[in-house]
Formats: C-alpha cells, structure tokens, sequence
C-alpha cells in the first residue's frame, strides 16, 4: 500500500514538473492553449489513473458469448429469409402465378453474421420457366437456388449454382 502510494506521489510530482517546463518553454498564442489543455487533460489522467484498478475489480466481469444457437439467431435467419423471399418475389410472379414456399438453408458464423448456403422455392407443379427462373434469382441473390416441385408423390428439381449452370 505504501508503495503504491509513494509511486502515485512520484507520477503526480513528474507530471506537474513536466507541466511547469512546457509552460515555460511555450510562446504566447493559439498553440500555447492548445498544448495547456493537452497538460491539463495529463494532469487529470494522473490523478484519476489509481482509481482504474479500483473500478476494475468494483466492475462484474463481461458475459462469455454464446456458443450454442439463441433466440437471436433464429431472429436474423428469419429476417434475412423474409428479405430475400422480399427480392425474389417478383421475379417468381414474372415466370408464374402458382403458389410457392420459400426456404433458406443458412447458419449463424462463429463473428455473428450470416452464411446462406441454399434458396429453395417449392412449387406443386412443373412450369416451363423453371431453369430460367432459377438462373435469374442466382444473378440476382448471388448464391445456389433450387426450384422444386412436386409431380405425383415425387420431388423434381431444377438448381443454379453459383455460376448460373443448371443441373437435374
């Protein structure tokens, strides 16, 4: 305790003689204000800099952050599947009118944000425009889409990767 006492006495004596110098060293002028603030604003810190310990142990230690899924990551893979199911909506209307089920295979990366690794758009019956459809929402979401649909009990599909190519 009586060392670190004498060592805060011993900051606060350089810190104040280091202030006595400048301020006689410096001319008059804007400068000269500039640089008194900038030694007040020294001054402070030393005097305030014991008590950084203090606060320290004073403070609850931070939270780990989660490992596991939470509630917030649903929250984000629900909103980022309604923006995209947003964007594509249209240019679904444009190849057909039947009604569809979007689905977005996506997962939560270790830094917070967001990897999608699929778009699936499920379809009850087969139309022309699927490839078509399919190459234009990879243009315009940039990631692997599948259009699917179902014919008798069983599940086709038409998928564009990432380079638009289609594959059955």
């Amino acid at each position: 305790m009586l060392s670190s006492l004498s060592s805060f006495a011993l900051l606060l004596l350089l810190a104040g003689v280091l202030t006595l110098v400048f301020e006689f060293l410096l001319p008059a002028g804007a400068v000269s204000e500039t640089v008194r603030s900038a030694l007040a604003c020294l001054m402070l810190l030393c005097v305030f800099l014991p008590l950084v310990p203090l606060l320290n142990a004073a403070l609850p230690a931070l939270p780990e952050l989660p490992t596991e899924e939470t509630p917030s990551d649903d929250l984000l893979r629900s909103s980022v599947s309604e923006t995209l199911e947003t964007l594509s909506r249209p240019v679904i209307e444009k190849y057909t009118a039947q009604p569809f089920r979007f689905d977005v295979g996506a997962h939560t990366t270790e830094d917070g944000g967001i990897d999608i690794s699929v778009v699936e758009i499920l379809f009850d019956a087969e139309f022309d425009g699927a490839p078509a459809l399919a190459r234009e929402l990879i243009d315009l979401l940039g990631v692997h889409v599948e259009v699917r649909y179902q014919t008798e009990g069983s599940e086709q599909s038409e998928a564009a990767g990432p380079s638009g190519g289609l594959r059955n």
